[in-house]
């Protein structure tokens, strides 16, 4: 790899490490909504009906969010190995290692590194999606 391409590695990599930011706001919505959802049985007074339909909401996006963060955290640490001083692999032997783990499908190998971010940028776009759309489903259980 050049040294232009190491650095958009590095960066993409730096982009892709701000998942995590989103990870650690949606995660105690998550357990939250959760623990809310278990414990409304048990409460002496029934809770709103309509709040619990927005808690669950909160919880399904949750672990989709989930999903999310460990694909970004995944692809920030590959991008990271493939900016750093002394790269492992190039990107056609990266990809062969990720096509043999079966971690990515045979017709996306030999993909730009531009490519490559850009899927990744899509990826923490998502991923913010849907901490809004937790966002959006708490404000929702609050005003049930």
């Amino acid at each position: 790899m050049t040294p232009a391409e190491r650095d958009l590695a590095a960066t993409g990599a730096l982009l892709l490490a701000q998942g995590r930011r989103i990870d650690r706001l949606s995660r105690p919505l998550t357990l939250l909504a959760a623990a809310a959802l278990l414990l409304a049985p048990l409460l002496p007074v029934a809770p709103m009906r309509g709040a619990l339909i927005p808690l669950a909401l909160v919880v399904v996006l949750g672990l989709g969010q989930a999903f999310y963060a460990v694909r970004a955290g995944f692809d920030a640490g590959l991008f990271a190995a493939l900016g750093s001083d002394r790269p492992p692999a190039t990107l056609a032997r990266l990809d062969a290692a990720l096509v043999r783990l079966r971690l990515m499908p045979e017709a996306k190998a030999g993909r730009t590194l531009e490519a490559r971010l850009a899927g990744a940028a899509r990826l923490l776009r998502r991923q913010a999606a849907v901490l809004l759309g937790q966002l959006l489903a708490c404000l929702g259980a609050a005003l049930a």
